[in-house]
């Protein structure tokens, strides 16, 4: 296998879990905005609970559910993919473009896991929480985690 193959594998694979994930966080939105009861799969305890995350504004940054971005970039990826396996080339401006969409995407899924643990509060447990939710099941944050949630909070206070 040559190394374009490996890296269509590479981004066939991929982009194909990538694709299943964005369906699927897709889908539990929807569900959700039928039934505000409903409690997606991705709520995997009361700390973690993604539910919150799904009704906030940051999950819909465009005007529209973020994860109808990764249904509609994906199976560039895929394809991409399925390309350079057959033995296609691409020129250069078409791996520049998708890098500079690779880079967009990481970016946006970065400030997305921000925002979810110190904006939104999903994934730390707070002083002000419940016992049961403190201790979140089994599940404490990281000394780093309470740290910069610490630090978090010392600057909403100052402002």
């Amino acid at each position: 296998m040559t190394g374009d193959q490996r890296l269509g594998l590479g981004l066939a694979a991929g982009g194909g879990v990538g694709l299943v994930a964005a369906a699927v966080l897709l889908v539990e939105r929807f569900r959700l905005a039928d039934d505000p009861a409903y409690i997606p799969s991705c709520s995997v305890n009361p700390v973690l609970s993604c539910g919150s995350i799904m009704e906030s504004w940051q999950a819909a940054l465009l005007g529209f559910p973020n994860p109808v971005i990764g249904v509609a970039a994906f199976p560039v990826v895929i394809t991409t993919g399925m390309a350079l396996l057959s033995g296609a080339g691409h020129a250069r401006w078409f791996w520049q473009g998708l890098q500079v969409g690779v880079l967009t995407g990481l970016a946006l899924v970065g400030w997305l896991v921000f925002q979810s643990l110190y904006r939104i509060g999903a994934g730390v447990a707070r002083p002000s929480d419940p016992p049961a939710v403190r201790r979140g099941h089994g599940c404490r944050p990281g000394p780093l985690l309470v740290l910069l949630d610490r630090v978090i909070d010392m600057q909403g206070e100052a402002q």
